[in-house]
């Protein structure tokens, strides 16, 4: 009987510091990443204002120049591009045929059904990203952390699979969201913190 209720409270627990794919990300929902680069570290503030039909976010960085803006990605873009933007230089921005912050809906399709997916950077070169499994990963939600369910992909040296990514990307397991929680580009970006807009 100990054991049974000792189980019962073990699951309890982790289901409620464990959350799944439907992690809700809406209107009124800001994200915050670290970003460290060669020559700053600096947070990446997303405030989202908008998921659909286009997704739109305005943006702030804490860098040396304090770069603000705010990005609409179309909804087409969101199913199916093929394009990754990374840099950001202020301003708005407006993506027809790329997607940034999220992979497009195509691209992780292409990686759970197939193992990989092309993605073409800011700069026109194109990778080819592998599926690497299923993980989870700590962010902040309210005052908690929970653990993610995350994908993970990446674009390896050579075509063997026990050397280490390139380039690699853990990201929200969810078909229907497949938002970028870190990234090592050589630079890396990572999800530290997620401000819903309600209490958690």
């Amino acid at each position: 009987m100990k054991f049974i209720l000792r189980a019962i409270i073990f699951i309890l627990i982790f289901c409620s510091f464990t959350y799944g794919q439907n992690l809700e990300i809406r209107e009124g929902t800001k994200l915050i990443y670290s970003v460290n680069t060669q020559d700053e570290n600096y947070e990446f503030i997303v405030q989202i204002l908008q998921m659909e039909p286009d997704r739109i976010f305005a943006y702030s960085m804490t860098n040396s120049t304090q770069t603000t803006g705010k990005v609409s990605i179309k909804k087409k873009a969101i199913e199916s591009a093929k394009k990754q933007i990374n840099y950001f230089s202020g301003g708005n921005l407006v993506l027809d045929d790329a997607s940034t912050i999220w992979l497009s809906k195509q691209n992780f399709h292409d990686l759970l059904t197939f193992g990989s997916t092309e993605l073409v950077y800011d700069d026109g070169y194109k990778s080819i990203l592998s599926s690497s499994g299923e993980s989870i990963f700590p962010v902040k939600i309210g005052e908690s952390i929970y653990d993610i369910p995350v994908f993970i992909a990446g674009e390896r040296v050579t075509n063997a699979d026990n050397l280490p990514f390139k380039k690699s990307y853990l990201l929200l397991n969810d078909r229907s969201n497949p938002l970028i929680i870190s990234m090592d580009l050589g630079w890396k970006v990572k999800l530290k913190e997620i401000i819903p807009p309600y209490e958690y």
